[in-house]
């Protein structure tokens, strides 16, 4: 089978399964009680937690990128994007295995050896939690 036509299975396999578990989600959903809760007093708190989320995750791919640069240089936006997908893998799938598709996804995209793309993804994590012990001891 020709890349093309691999790609063109792949694709058409992943809309019909976004559908079908679409329609899964909401099959049963009351349509009163949606417009309900989204008729919020105040939805610019909705939009403040959606650019406070892309600010945090732009930080930790920061952080992220400069850990990886002296081995090699990757583009940010590529990162964040990796970002994304790793928690949604961590959403998704059980003991955080997000952070072992980045590792798999650097490997295969830009060759960086899997030990190393997991060691920076668990140096950045601990990093994160050593600075809310910091945090949590007012230092």
């Amino acid at each position: 089978m020709n890349m093309s036509r691999q790609s063109f299975w792949i694709r058409s396999s992943g809309i019909a399964l976004s559908a079908l578990f679409l329609y899964y989600c909401f099959y049963a959903l009351d349509w009163t009680d949606l417009r309900q809760g989204f008729a919020m007093p105040h939805p610019w708190f909705l939009v403040l937690v959606v650019l406070g989320n892309f600010a945090v995750l732009g930080f930790k791919t920061w952080v992220w990128k400069i850990l990886l640069d002296p081995s090699t240089q990757l583009p940010f936006g590529f990162l964040f994007e990796l970002q994304h997908v790793g928690c949604m893998a961590n959403v998704l799938l059980p003991f955080k295995a997000g952070e072992f598709l980045k590792a798999g996804v650097l490997k295969k995209r830009h060759g960086l050896p899997y030990a190393q793309a997991l060691t920076s993804i668990g140096l950045e994590r601990y990093l994160a939690g050593f600075s809310l012990v910091l945090l949590a001891l007012g230092l």
